[in-house]
């Protein structure tokens, strides 16, 4: 199955520039890295919205378990709001429509 994975950052106002420069080299840098290899394994396609603190992906997975399991193995996860919507394949979306007009 496929899925849309939206993920915001978290706002903290309050951190001090040596302490964003740990977060970037303990929690977002290997995260970072992570996603770089599952783009390049084809486990995922998508970025990073330009000029944002916003991540956009499609992620294969074999069911909604897996894809929590997946999210939460990176480092930034507690720092982000996740957005996760399941996509239904264009096939599966006409059967169904298809069976909607056959009722009618």
């Amino acid at each position: 199955m496929q899925y849309l994975v939206r993920g915001r950052f978290l706002d903290n106002p309050s951190a001090a520039p040596l302490e964003i420069v740990g977060l970037w080299e303990k929690i977002i840098h290997p995260s970072h890295e992570m996603l770089i290899k599952w783009v390049k394994e084809k486990r995922i396609t998508g970025g990073c919205f330009a000029a944002q603190r916003e991540v956009v992906f499609i992620l294969d997975a074999i069911s909604n378990e897996e894809v929590g399991s997946i999210l939460a193995g990176l480092p930034v996860w507690p720092l982000i709001k996740w957005d996760v919507l399941p996509i239904q394949s264009f096939k599966s979306a006409d059967e169904r429509d298809q069976k909607v007009i056959d009722r009618l």
